[in-house]
C-alpha cells in the first residue's frame, strides 16, 4: 500500500506542474487561476508547489523552490539566487511584474526578489516570513531528516485516520484556533494538503538542509526595498517568532503591519476570511 500511495502521490504532483528552463537552471512551477492581478506565492519549509492554494480573484505562480521536489538545489541555493531564479522565470513566462509573497521560509527569496527586481515588484507581502537569522526550534531528535518516507506516511497516515479534530489538535495548541477551523469545511481539507505538502521527505530534503543552512546566519536587504509592503503575522506563531514581523516593519521604509490577535502558524485557516480580506485591500491600494 505504501509503494503504491508514494507512486500516485509522486504521479498526481508531477501532472499538476511543470519544469521549465531558465537561464539560470531548472525550475519547477504551478499555475492556479487565470485572470486578476498576478501573485508570485514563495512556498515555506520544508515544501513545494504543492504548498500554496490558489487565490480567488487573482492569477498565481508558485514555484518550488530550490531542492524542493523538481527544482533542482542546483538552480538556486541562497535566497538572492533563488530571487534571480524566479526573476528568469518570469522571463520565460512573458510576465512583466508581479505583487511577490513569501510564507515563513519562503520569505527570504520573497524579500531578494522585491529588493533586486524593483521594476517588477509591485508590492510585497510577507506572511509569517523569515526576515533574519532562524533554526528550528525543536529537538533535533524530532528533526524531519531522521524520518524515512515510510515512517513519515505512517504517522501523517495515522493523524489523518484519527479524525479531524485529533489531526487539527496535533498542529494546532489554541483550542480556539482549533474551532475556527473545523467551523469550515474547506479549511479542514486544506489543512489536510497543507500537512501532505512534506511529503514525500525525500523530494524535498535537500532543499529543507539548504534552507537550515541559509537561515542561521541569514542578513537580508529589508532597508533596500521601496515597493509598498504588508507585513501579516500572528501573536502566537511559535514556528517564526512575532519579532521577524517587527523587524520588517521597521527596515523597509513603505510598510503596514497587520497583527492577527491569537494567530499562529496555520491560522490562514483559522482567521482565513481575515487575513484574505488583508491580503486583498493591499492589492486593490497598488
Amino acid at each position: 500500500m505504501f509503494e503504491s500511495f508514494k507512486k500516485d502521490t509522486i504521479e498526481r504532483l508531477e501532472g499538476n506542474s511543470k519544469v521549465i528552463k531558465t537561464q539560470l537552471g531548472l525550475v519547477e512551477y504551478a499555475e492556479f487561476g487565470n485572470s486578476g492581478p498576478i501573485i508570485l506565492e514563495i512556498h515555506g519549509s520544508p515544501g513545494g508547489f504543492d504548498q500554496i492554494f490558489e487565490t480567488k480573484g487573482f492569477k498565481t505562480i508558485a514555484p518550488s523552490r530550490p531542492g524542493y521536489l523538481r527544482t533542482p538545489l542546483s538552480s538556486g541555493e541562497s535566497p538572492e539566487n533563488q530571487a534571480r531564479l524566479f526573476n528568469a522565470l518570469l522571463d520565460e513566462l512573458k510576465i512583466d511584474s508581479v505583487i511577490i509573497k513569501g510564507t515563513s521560509g519562503g520569505g527570504p527569496a520573497a524579500i531578494e526578489f522585491a529588493s533586486n527586481f524593483p521594476e517588477r515588484t509591485q508590492g510585497l507581502i510577507l506572511f509569517e516570513a523569515l526576515t533574519g537569522a532562524w533554526t528550528p526550534n525543536q529537538d533535533p531528535a524530532e528533526d524531519i531528516e531522521n524520518f524515512s518516507d515510510h515512517d513519515m506516511w505512517n504517522l501523517l497516515s495515522s493523524l489523518v485516520k484519527s479524525g479531524d479534530e485529533s489531526m487539527i489538535s496535533f498542529l494546532i495548541p489554541n483550542k480556539n484556533n482549533q474551532k475556527l477551523v473545523l467551523n469550515k469545511k474547506e479549511n479542514i481539507e486544506n489543512l489536510k494538503k497543507l500537512f501532505w505538502s512534506i511529503w514525500p521527505l525525500s523530494l524535498r530534503l535537500d532543499g529543507w538542509k539548504n534552507d537550515k543552512n541559509n537561515f542561521k546566519n541569514l542578513s537580508l536587504p529589508l532597508n533596500k526595498i521601496k515597493c509598498p509592503t504588508l507585513i501579516i503575522h500572528g501573536t502566537e506563531d511559535t514556528n517564526v517568532d512575532i519579532k521577524h514581523a517587527e523587524k520588517a516593519l521597521k527596515e523597509i521604509q513603505n510598510s503596514k503591519l497587520y497583527i492577527v490577535e491569537g494567530g499562529d502558524h496555520y491560522m490562514s485557516f483559522s482567521h482565513s476570511n481575515e487575513i484574505e480580506k488583508e491580503i486583498s485591500n493591499f492589492i486593490k491600494s497598488l
